[in-house]
């Protein structure tokens, strides 16, 4: 018993396992499995998962209406892991941005500095991390504010350290 699920060859795309012939229905491919945390509150009836990946989840929600009287079951939920956006300012007080091809994006784009926050990463973390990664480039001033024991965001250096 296959449970619904197609039994020909078959590819995997975002979350989304569909088989070669397209009158089968695609199903979630369980080794994708989104690592963010799980939404909902009190007005949330139930939701359905459409698609996932490691990184981010799109579900429909049926949500309750603010005054409790009637549901929207149509809700589209788009969920992503915490991600950071950094603003790079060069000496000569220029904003360091950087050319990027992106699916579904005809041409080239300019980009800020970002990305995804790893596990156990605080936020000044993965932004150092990002900067080096996508321009190669470390602040001299950071560190220097880092050893005066200046704080961050997400981070808190100990007294007397």
């Amino acid at each position: 018993d296959t449970g619904g699920r197609p039994t020909s060859s078959s590819s995997t795309t975002l979350g989304l396992r569909t088989s070669a012939s397209p009158s089968d229905e695609p199903y979630l491919d369980p080794a994708l499995q989104y690592l963010g945390s799980d939404w909902s509150n009190e007005r949330t009836v139930s939701k359905v998962t459409l698609g996932q990946t490691p990184f981010a989840r799109c579900d429909v929600h049926s949500v309750r209406s603010e005054d409790g009287k009637s549901v929207i079951n149509d809700w589209i939920f788009m969920e992503e892991r915490d991600a950071v956006n950094v603003a790079v300012q060069t000496a000569d007080n220029k904003f360091a941005v950087f050319r990027q091809r992106k699916y579904a994006i005809p041409g080239t784009t300019l980009s800020p500095v970002g990305g995804f926050i790893d596990d156990g990463e605080i936020p000044f973390e993965a932004a150092r991390r990002e900067v080096l990664e996508e321009l190669g480039l470390g602040s001299t001033s950071t560190r220097q504010r880092l050893e005066n024991g200046e704080e961050f965001i997400g981070k808190k250096r100990p007294e007397g350290t």
